[in-house]
């Protein structure tokens, strides 16, 4: 091996070091640390994780929204960043540019539109459907989640109508072959358990391990939901 070959490695290693103790510290809300490494390496605004995501997506997925800020610095957030951090203005020019990267998933495999709805931006998310996203696209990672089952998970009811007015499908299932209903019952929101049923989703579909959602929503203290989907 080289010389070049070992400085070659060993800036690499260090690089990785610094991205994983990044991720790290926003994880933790370690707002001095980022502020310490970001000042250490600008270049850091753009790190990526082993999944693809970026740091700015990170800190929102993490729920630390001051921390996406800090992080984004002066720099324009991509088109995902965007959608997730409420960035209407920033989201319309890169579809005025590039109409096609509605239809584009994040590098981690989630769809603007499902970022969108999981951080209940409603403006974008309707933005994007008019765009043209599909309200119907899982993701293509692991969680294989559908803009349906982010709207339960953001407890927007105005996300959901959004999504089943334009043909969200209310009984597609994530890795866990859960439906949006399975979550809405568990978490307890009867307005959107009753907007699921009235969409057609089968109550009595079963998750990976044998649950209704009726089932679920008894796990989850909530009996009387319960009670309605067994009717």
């Amino acid at each position: 091996m080289t010389l070049i070959s070992v400085l070659t490695l060993m800036f690499a290693q260090a690089s990785a070091d610094r991205d994983a103790q990044l991720f790290d510290a926003i994880r933790k809300g370690d707002t001095a640390q980022v502020r310490a490494l970001l000042a250490e390496d600008p270049q850091l605004s753009g790190a990526r994780n082993k999944d693809g995501a970026t740091a700015v997506l990170w800190a929102a997925y993490t729920r630390h929204p001051e921390m996406a800020q800090l992080v984004l610095g002066a720099r324009e957030p991509d088109f995902h960043e965007a959608c997730a951090l409420g960035r209407r203005e920033r989201v319309v020019q890169l579809l005025a540019q590039d109409p096609q990267i509605v239809k584009a998933n994040s590098r981690d495999g989630f769809s603007s539109l499902g970022l969108a709805v999981f951080f209940g931006h409603l403006e974008i998310a309707r933005l994007l459907v008019e765009a043209g996203a599909d309200v119907n696209r899982p993701s293509d990672n692991s969680f294989r989640v559908a803009p349906l089952h982010s709207a339960v998970e953001s407890g927007s009811v105005p996300l959901l109508d959004l999504l089943l007015a334009h043909g969200a499908k209310p009984d597609q299932v994530e890795f866990l072959e859960a439906t949006p209903l399975h979550s809405a019952a568990a978490r307890g929101n009867r307005e959107m358990v009753e907007k699921l049923v009235a969409a057609g989703a089968d109550r009595h579909r079963k998750t990976k391990d044998g649950k209704t959602a009726a089932d679920l929503a008894r796990q989850y203290g909530h009996p009387e939901i319960a009670a309605e989907l067994e009717k």
